[in-house]
């Protein structure tokens, strides 16, 4: 069976339709490329990696140190929790360290009473040379 001049059999026209197929994919890859190789484009790439690089590491810093914080405030909740419930099962402890703050406080109100009724406000300038009841040198 023979064809006229210019028809094309099934598998030629088939190998025409993949070349063209492949024609384009590859047109469209190369403008892929170019583009992402066009200078406005590396530019916004370069940008982009360096503010993830700072911003993004100022980030996961500030983020740590928001957890750490957090820690820091559930280990204190922890202990202030812990050390309440101590003094309410067993508060003689503490009364007996308030009472002897107490006393330390009101002994050194004595003390320092004591040392203002005396006129002695400052202390006394060290004597130099003989001791004498008169305070002459």
């Amino acid at each position: 069976m023979e064809r006229p001049h210019g028809e094309l059999t099934p598998s030629q026209g088939q190998l025409k339709a993949e070349i063209h197929e492949t024609q384009s994919e590859l047109q469209q890859t190369v403008a892929e490329i170019q583009e992402r190789l066009s200078p406005t484009n590396l530019k916004e790439q370069a940008a982009n990696t360096v503010r993830d690089a700072t911003i993004g590491r100022v980030q996961d810093m500030m983020n740590r140190a928001e957890g750490t914080v957090s820690q820091a405030v559930e280990t204190t909740r922890n202990a202030a929790s812990t050390a309440t419930r101590s003094v309410r099962n067993n508060p003689m402890p503490l009364a007996l360290i308030g009472i002897g703050v107490a006393w330390l406080l009101a002994s050194k109100r004595q003390r320092s009473d004591e040392w203002d009724n005396r006129g002695l406000r400052e202390w006394p300038e060290p004597r130099v040379g003989s001791t004498t009841s008169t305070g002459d040198t």
